[in-house]
């Protein structure tokens, strides 16, 4: 088949996302499948990674670490392809997979929803999430074919509803070859695994720890920060 992986980024920038589409295109590659990834121009020039071919666009202008990309639409139209695999969330991005199924049916359209759009910080950011959550999302959710979500709570969690039918619970995968299963227990202890970026709520977690810890003084917390990406952010 083929496959075309459409995501904000992808390159040298080693969020969740981007880590969950080059383990799944390079399998997919090695299961014969013909690969692409279609992107927002930012995070390195390769144009190919692990022998797979990324395809990347210009960026207008960004709002919110969300980049415009108008030629994203034009490259993503002329692709040809039997299954397009949109990683969400992205409003750009909720618009472009739409109209590419409108324009070729055939195409299976696969969602894989990572997270949430939670902008709360001032009111343009709570319109911004607003309008993704309402509006735009609205129009891939009834065009998919199916839908892809981690875990049946976070499905339930989210601020839109989707079908039952279109609605497929896959967890993240582990490979079995970088980590091990082992049987180490640690109590009194509380492990924080994520980059330190405002959404993944490091520091509201600290804060929590502040008030957990006057009722368990021995309670400890351990973070293994995986990139620091975005730390600017907490500065404000």
């Amino acid at each position: 088949m083929k496959i075309v992986h459409l995501l904000t980024y992808y390159g040298n920038y080693l969020g969740g996302m981007q880590i969950y589409v080059k383990e799944l295109a390079k399998r997919q590659k090695e299961e014969g499948h013909d690969v692409t990834i279609l992107t927002a121009e930012a995070y390195g020039k390769e144009r190919f990674i692990d022998e797979i071919k990324i395809i990347k666009t210009p960026i207008l202008f960004s709002a919110f670490r969300v980049p415009f990309t108008p030629l994203l639409l034009y490259e993503l139209i002329k692709l040809d392809c039997d299954v397009l695999h949109v990683h969400l969330p992205s409003p750009w991005i909720d618009l472009c997979s739409s109209l590419k199924k409108l324009l070729s049916p055939k195409t299976k359209l696969v969602l894989t929803i990572h997270n949430y759009l939670t902008l709360q910080k001032s009111f343009v950011e709570k319109l911004a999430a607003f309008i993704h959550n309402k509006i735009t999302i609205s129009f891939p959710l009834f065009l998919s074919d199916k839908i892809i979500i981690s875990t049946k709570a976070f499905a339930k969690s989210l601020p839109y509803k989707i079908k039952t039918s279109k609605l497929q619970i896959i967890p993240v995968g582990v490979d079995l070859e970088k980590f091990k299963i082992e049987n180490i227990k640690k109590k009194n202890q509380i492990l924080f695994v994520g980059r330190l970026i405002p959404e993944k709520g490091f520091l509201n977690l600290m804060k929590a720890m502040s008030i957990v810890r006057k009722s368990f003084p021995k309670l400890k917390l351990k973070a293994i920060l995986s990139n620091v990406y975005g730390f600017e952010d907490y500065k404000k």
